[in-house]
């Protein structure tokens, strides 16, 4: 293929513009390449993709699909809706943390694949690609690049919502060696734009309100609940249809912040009482205890050592309470704070906290 042509159908391919420069300024700098003895026939988007995975040096699937790395890039925009390229420290975390798993979920009309993990304590994140069944009518009007909210796609969104609900509500995930765990929150985000020949992909979130929930050798396991009118407490502990399992590698790096006595009494006057603070490249975490709710809404923000400031996803943050009053004016809680995008922990010089009267917390990260 001559360069020009080649020039013009890269623009096309669903890859980065990091990406794609690669490849571009790798094919134009080639000097006396060797001859190819025999010629793959791959369609042109399968060729380029193969060749970035081999140039990745990272984990793969199968020769014809996505990189662990790029898999779980992806999940991530998906559930933070950040459209950032990678940095170099992001593709270190993936490479080293992330772990592939091999789980498929047979629904109605499609099948469900569980592709990979990436974890702290709290929050479990599951690239995932869901393949409608090819015997589903309006199947070959699946096509990579099409964008799976267009009217001419509804009847297959509806069945994709059917399966996904179905998955959500019928389908749990608990942690084996738990037998406390009576449940795990589940956020499923979906790209709207079809891969892979009419493959859906998105981000799984399996969030937990207890401390030290995932840690290494944990297993997961994924059960049907036959009776979904039971309380979620007993549906879960007594149904014994498990589906899927996976035991949990190695989890990101994690640190608990030490928070000195001026913070600590900013923070008692904001209503709070923080008596573990834990964070991680994708989040942090805090538990302890409180007098007022709108305390848990204060903005928290991670500020590196450049000065860059990341804030928080629109997904997948939130709190729990417990032990509380009739007024909510004595509690126990537990925040979860999803960074919009994932942090090596030695880049970040402190936590900012402020709260709606203005009240400035700055807490530093030292990590030794």
């Amino acid at each position: 293929m001559k360069q020009e042509q080649f020039k013009n159908v890269y623009r096309h391919i669903h890859l980065s513009a990091q990406q794609k420069d690669r490849i571009w300024q790798q094919i134009g700098t080639a000097d006396n390449p060797a001859p190819i003895r025999k010629k793959a026939l791959l369609p042109a988007r399968a060729a380029v993709c193969f060749g970035v995975l081999l140039m990745s040096g990272m984990t793969v699937f199968a020769a014809s699909e996505l990189s662990l790395m790029d898999r779980l890039a992806e999940a991530m925009k998906t559930l933070t809706q950040n459209e950032s390229d990678l940095t170099e420290d992001q593709k270190n975390l993936y490479a080293q943390y992330g772990q592939v798993l091999d789980s498929e979920i047979e629904l109605d009309n499609g099948t469900l694949k569980l592709d990979a993990a990436l974890y702290d304590e709290s929050h479990l994140i599951i690239p995932f690609r869901y393949l409608f069944h090819s015997d589903v009518e309006g199947y070959e009007a699946l096509t990579a690049g099409t964008d799976f909210d267009q009217t001419s796609l509804h009847k297959m969104k509806e069945l994709y919502r059917q399966d996904t609900n179905t998955f959500l509500w019928q389908f749990h995930f608990r942690i084996a060696q738990d037998a406390s765990q009576t449940g795990m929150g589940q956020l499923l985000m979906t790209n709207p734009i079809l891969s892979e020949d009419g493959t859906i992909s998105g981000s799984l979130l399996i969030s937990t309100d207890k401390p030290k929930s995932f840690e290494p050798g944990c297993e997961i396991q994924l059960v049907r609940v036959t009776d979904v009118s039971e309380p979620e407490q007993t549906a879960q502990i007594t149904s014994t249809n498990e589906t899927a399992a996976f035991t949990l590698g190695k989890a990101l790096e994690q640190r608990e912040l030490t928070i000195d006595a001026e913070n600590a009494a900013a923070l008692s006057n904001m209503g709070i009482s923080v008596e573990r603070m834990l964070l991680s490249p994708l989040s942090l975490c805090c538990s302890g205890k409180g007098t007022h709710t709108r305390a848990l809404s204060a903005s928290i923000s991670v500020v590196l050592k450049d000065g860059r400031v990341i804030e928080n996803s629109p997904n997948g943050s939130g709190y729990a309470l417990s032990d509380t009053n009739q007024n909510n004016t004595s509690f126990s809680f537990f925040a979860r704070v999803l960074f919009e995008e994932p942090i090596p922990l030695e880049d970040i010089a402190e936590i900012h906290i402020q709260n709606h009267r203005n009240t400035d917390i700055h807490i530093p990260v030292e990590i030794k």
